[in-house]
């Protein structure tokens, strides 16, 4: 079943509850005000009601009235939020060519140009841990890209431009950019060393309660993290230590 063949029955069934209520309270109110009728015709002949019971009758009415308006606004509240979340809903990615609604979809993107800028991005190293060993700035390119959409009726494609800054990666010995590559690494020595760890105490509860710093004996491994330019081949390399405990 189509969303808008669901939309219009909700709407049929919200506008059909809210006239059976419009209807319910004004027969309550009729029947209000037979019963005062009666009640009036009883105190002339008889003069045996005390006022108070005519005004609490009257103050009922009212909020009768009162209720009935509010359920007519709630129902056309209610009908023009539909209706809005339908043009909306229609109007989605309408096709310039075609005109139909809910036409477009995505159809990849392509870089079309880049150029140095002066923004500058941190570059980091991480280790196998997850762990920043070393921070550095490294050259930005804006980078121009070419987002496209295309009709799934007519077949027509257009595309919007899209701004977005990325590392450069330029290689020192043949300047071009996008050129480092990861080229693997190796461990190139070891020294043991005092590890850091942190030690807790805890309650019979398994709560902890304190924590303290203490140093373990451990080894210190430096690693050689290699990368190659896919232009030149130029391979440069940083230095990463890694502290494990014993």
């Amino acid at each position: 079943m189509k969303l808008w063949d669901r939309l219009r029955r909700l709407t049929v069934m919200t506008m059909l509850i809210g006239v059976a209520n419009m209807q319910m309270f004004a027969l309550e109110a009729n029947i209000i005000d037979d019963n005062e009728v009666i009640e009036i015709s009883i105190q002339t002949e008889q003069n045996a009601q005390p006022q108070s019971e005519t005004l609490t009758e009257e103050q009922d009415a009212v909020i009768t009235s009162d209720t009935i308006a509010i359920m007519v606004i709630a129902v056309v509240a209610v009908i023009l939020l539909i209706l809005l979340f339908k043009y909306i809903y229609d109007h989605a990615n309408q096709c310039d060519k075609c005109k139909k609604y809910r036409a477009m979809e995505n159809n990849g993107e392509k870089l079309v140009s880049e150029k140095p800028c002066n923004v500058h991005l941190v570059k980091k190293t991480i280790n196998s841990k997850g762990e920043v060993t070393e921070t550095s700035e490294d050259y930005t390119l804006e980078c121009t890209y070419h987002i496209y959409e295309k009709c799934k009726y007519c077949g027509y494609t257009t595309y919007r431009e899209e701004i977005r800054y990325d590392q450069a990666n330029q290689c020192g010995k043949c300047k071009q950019y996008r050129a480092m590559e990861d080229a693997g690494e190796e461990m190139v020595s070891k020294k043991p060393c005092s590890v850091k760890k942190i030690k807790e105490s805890r309650n019979k509860n398994g709560e902890v309660t304190q924590t303290s710093e203490v140093y373990v004996p451990g080894t210190a491994y430096t690693y050689r993290i290699y990368q190659k330019c896919k232009y030149c081949g130029d391979i440069i390399y940083t230095e990463d230590i890694r502290r494990e405990e014993n």
